[in-house]
């Protein structure tokens, strides 16, 4: 005779890759002093246990109410080809079958900024970024967007590192663009082409009080321990071009 053996799961986090928004096959690693995380053959990193939920757990059929918390937890990439991320998760999830959000059975997308020496592949439009506070110190954990001018439209995003260097790869940026042939075109001739330029604005958003590392989550939340800052000049990309731009984040 077998023993059945059940138990609930408390929900799951999936890895993604910042830029292409899909699932990374990267060594990631998850640390917490709290929750304890299993990989899953999917590749779904399963959430098995929780302080204060053992009894939740085990009871499959018919959980008793349990008061609803929040716990942290650090990803890290050992191929160091992403950044590592701090973020937060609220148990217990939802167990209805009729829920719309927050499910048990859906689970969390975390996303990793690339680090500043991720390889990068032909078709990347690559945009640099180092992050320096008054004194001329690099800053740690500063989310950098690169926005559509004149809008809150996030184009693409990235973190600084520990030395304050942000990398930022962008996917999608026109290489060609159509020239206007002006009044009265000769209908016989060809459509002229001409390089693309595709302008941005840099935005910057930090919290100097918390620890590295960075949790893009908080950064986006807002609130009021944030240092903003919106550079004043646009950058220009060309598909496949490589910029940098150095800013100044007044921490003061």
């Amino acid at each position: 005779m077998l023993d059945h053996l059940s138990q609930r799961t408390l929900g799951g986090v999936t890895v993604l890759d910042h830029v292409t928004g899909r699932p990374t096959s990267r060594q990631v690693e998850f640390r917490s002093d709290s929750l304890e995380f299993a990989r899953t053959n999917s590749g779904i990193f399963q959430i098995k246990s929780a302080p204060d939920f053992e009894g939740y757990v085990k009871a499959f059929q018919s959980p008793a109410p349990i008061q609803i918390s929040d716990f942290s937890y650090e990803i890290h990439d050992n191929t160091r080809h992403f950044l590592p991320v701090a973020s937060t998760i609220s148990l217990p999830r939802n167990v209805s079958p009729d829920a719309v959000s927050d499910r048990v059975d859906t689970p969390i997308e975390v996303e990793l900024p690339s680090a500043p020496s991720r390889p990068i592949a032909v078709g990347y439009t690559l945009c640099r970024v180092s992050v320096a506070d008054q004194n001329g110190v690099p800053i740690q954990g500063v989310l950098v967007q690169a926005l559509k001018p004149g809008t809150t439209d996030e184009i693409a995003w990235g973190v600084s590192a520990q030395n304050g260097e942000a990398l930022i790869p962008i996917l999608g940026i026109a290489l060609l663009k159509t020239v206007d042939p002006g009044p009265d075109p000769d209908p016989g001739a060809d459509e002229e082409l001409t390089s693309s330029q595709t302008p941005i604005r840099l935005s910057l958003t930090v919290d100097a009080t918390q620890p590295w590392p960075a949790n893009p989550q908080t950064l986006r939340a807002g609130g009021g321990s944030l240092k903003t800052m919106t550079d004043t000049t646009n950058l220009t990309l060309t598909a496949g071009g490589n910029v940098h731009r150095a800013l100044t984040l007044d921490l003061s």
